[in-house]
């Protein structure tokens, strides 16, 4: 067997990889574009739906509030899970650090290190 053959498998895409060997490529070639279009229009409605969810709690426009969250998820999804640490403490601050810094009490922290090889 050659890396290809394991490839929809790996990517989540099962249904077009079953197509695929029943039915013969073509279809699922066919399968996979009905996939693609299904989760656009999802990702779609999804946003609408938190333009408006925001809307009710900023004073903003549903548009642009899905237009705003559809920039954030494409920015978090380029930057990648590699500096996703920087994002966690943007968003949620130094929050172990200040509990050590400002206890009145000793504080005991354990981090975890991954070992990179």
């Amino acid at each position: 067997m050659n890396t290809q053959e394991h490839l929809p498998r790996e990517l989540g895409c099962s249904d077009c990889f079953f197509v695929s060997r029943s039915l013969r490529p073509p279809f699922g070639a066919i399968s996979r574009i009905g996939i693609w279009l299904s989760l656009t229009f999802a990702i779609a409605f999804h946003l609408v739906g938190v333009g408006q969810y925001l809307s009710e709690f900023l004073p903003i426009a549903p548009l642009w509030g899905a237009m705003a969250v559809g920039i954030l998820l494409t920015a978090l999804n380029i930057i990648g899970a590699s500096h996703e640490w920087r994002i966690r403490n943007v968003l949620f601050g130094y929050i172990p650090n200040n509990v050590a810094n400002y206890a009145q009490c000793s504080v005991l922290m354990v981090r975890r290190y991954l070992l990179e090889h």
